[in-house]
């Protein structure tokens, strides 16, 4: 599979010069700088003092499920900031601490760091919203998330039993998709997969350190059955589930995106940066709010036109991609976060209609 070339003079080229003139022009480079180390400081001491309460506060039920939800909120929004650029090599300058990095991040989660990346950066971002070779909209028998995908009946019904099957999402990831993946040879058009051994023990050593985290300190070190403390698990999971889905799935899953589809010849008919323009929308491009919250996952469209820089040049770079597209004639998706939900399921009774 392959994209056109648009030429010298395409819209490529002209998004590579307005990035590396935005670069130039403010003596930027692409990796985090002090204020977002801050911010993942922040978001690390808030979900230690979160979880140090919870084994040494001696709280009530209700006090240590609050405390675990803020400690399950800190460790997803480090993960979506730090783990995020870290996956994509832009938080530090050395590729080895950012992998060490979003390794400590998803742990927190309990989803494999290695596996993510993977899929997330060899599937998902060379061919997005393209059946067949995007992970993130393959393997799903829940949804039909794409017009080139067959319908099954119960479809029609998607977009009313949606917000119950995203409740499990977390839970979904973290102990039945990653081991799937962990040893399927082929994923979406990724074939002949093998992993280094020592990413096989990483995995495992991670779901182990994540088990402990979630189930044997607290089952040992409070008064809290493992019933109650399994019953809080399954909560604050479906919680952080939909808190992630509602920020992120209709970024691509839109009734405002375009799914193309590559002819008989394997040729998609855009270049790679319409492609990526024209299969993402922006929410709140502008809010730093947003920014915050999603590690720059609101300006989707910068994200995927440059995945290898920090998220914290993505509020400034969206204007400037956006006249870039105005002047060649592409649509570039944007709306408000209450848009972007109501464009999902819009999208989800679209497709199962």
């Amino acid at each position: 599979m392959r994209f056109q070339n648009d030429g010298n003079g395409g819209f490529g080229p002209a998004i590579r010069d307005t990035i590396r003139q935005y670069l130039d022009s403010a003596g930027e480079h692409r990796f985090a700088d002090r204020w977002l180390a801050a911010k993942a400081a922040l978001l690390a001491a808030a979900f230690l003092g979160a979880y140090g309460a919870i084994l040494f506060g001696r709280l009530p039920a209700w006090g240590a499920l609050a405390c675990a939800l803020a400690a399950g909120l800190s460790a997803l929004l480090l993960a979506i900031n730090l783990g995020h650029d870290a996956a994509h090599e832009c938080f530090t300058r050395w590729p080895a601490v950012d992998h060490a990095l979003q390794r400590v991040a998803f742990t927190l989660l309990g989803v494999d760091a290695y596996l993510w990346r993977f899929r997330h950066a060899h599937s998902h971002h060379h061919f997005p919203n393209v059946n067949g070779s995007d992970i993130d909209i393959d393997q799903n028998p829940f949804f039909r998330l794409s017009p080139n995908q067959p319908r099954r009946f119960y479809f029609r019904w998607q977009h009313l039993y949606a917000p119950l099957v995203y409740c499990l999402v977390v839970l979904h990831t973290v102990f039945v998709q990653d081991f799937m993946y962990l040893h399927q040879r082929s994923i979406a058009d990724l074939r002949d997969i093998r992993h280094p051994w020592t990413a096989t023990i990483a995995f495992y050593l991670s779901k182990i350190a994540f088990v402990t985290l979630v189930f044997v300190l607290p089952w040992t070190m409070t008064s809290f059955s493992l019933l109650q403390i399994t019953a809080g698990y399954l909560l604050v999971s479906a919680l952080l589930s939909l808190v992630f889905v509602s920020l992120l799935i209709g970024t691509h899953f839109s009734d405002a995106a375009e799914f193309p589809a590559a002819s008989a010849s394997g040729v998609i008919g855009h270049s790679w940066a319409e492609h990526a323009l024209v299969t993402a929308q922006d929410w709140a491009p502008a809010s730093r709010t947003a920014g915050f919250l999603t590690g720059g996952a609101n300006c989707h469209a910068a994200h995927h036109l440059a995945p290898r820089l920090s998220h914290r040049h993505y509020r400034r770079l969206a204007p400037l991609i956006r006249a870039v597209a105005d002047r060649y004639g592409i649509r570039c998706a944007s709306t408000s976060f209450a848009g972007l939900v109501a464009s999902h399921f819009r999208f989800l009774r679209l497709m199962g209609a």
